[in-house]
């Protein structure tokens, strides 16, 4: 039975609303190789669910594995950056921090090195070391997960959401935010509301 409970959920996850979030995982960039297995394997657990062939429920089964063992790895690979007791760790956690209290105003690297009394080379390496991201990658990423936050969990309008998260012209945050998600903010809002 749980067995069956799990690859439903699977299933589930691979043609409902965690279908964007799974696909483009906000853990692993997509120049990471975990990242690009992961991508991989959903895609593959996808096609084996629609065939429905014999033996789907048993490659759903080993799909899914793989899938864990490939966020382990992944997960192990950044506790080893996060907890170490080495500078790049030590870095990382205090870049992390600056980040996210100045991810509205899109710091350039230069800017954020100056903070951390660090050089934009030792800043960059901590970022993918840890990431997978160059820091100017990873701030636009946070930059445009608050975009997708806002605009899931609120009403308020997209020029709203752009100032919100650092844009002062709401055509260039709807720019930007095509050229990271492959569509609109409105396009990318009235899909994900019609999946809940």
């Amino acid at each position: 039975m749980a067995r069956n409970h799990v690859l439903s959920d699977i299933a589930s996850i691979a043609h409902g609303s965690g279908d964007a979030v799974l696909r483009n995982p906000c853990f692993m960039s997509a120049q990471d190789r975990e990242g690009d297995d992961l991508a991989h394997l959903f895609n593959w657990a996808e096609r084996e669910h629609a065939r429905g062939e014999w033996g789907a429920q048993d490659a759903l089964s080993a799909l899914a594995r793989q899938a864990l063992v490939a966020v382990g790895r992944h997960m192990q690979k950044l506790a080893k950056i996060e907890n170490g007791s080495g500078a790049v760790g030590d870095l990382f956690r205090r870049l992390e921090e600056c980040v996210e209290q100045r991810f509205r105003d899109h710091p350039a690297v230069d800017a954020l090195a100056i903070e951390l009394a660090s050089t934009p080379y030792l800043i960059n390496q901590a970022s993918r070391g840890a990431t997978g991201l160059k820091v100017s990658d990873y701030v636009r990423s946070r930059v445009m997960h608050e975009a997708q936050r806002l605009l899931l969990f609120t009403a308020i309008d997209i020029a709203e959401v752009a100032a919100l998260t650092g844009y002062s012209d709401p055509s260039h945050f709807t720019r930007a935010f095509r050229a990271f998600h492959g569509e609109t903010p409105r396009e990318w809002r009235d899909r994900h509301i019609l999946e809940r």
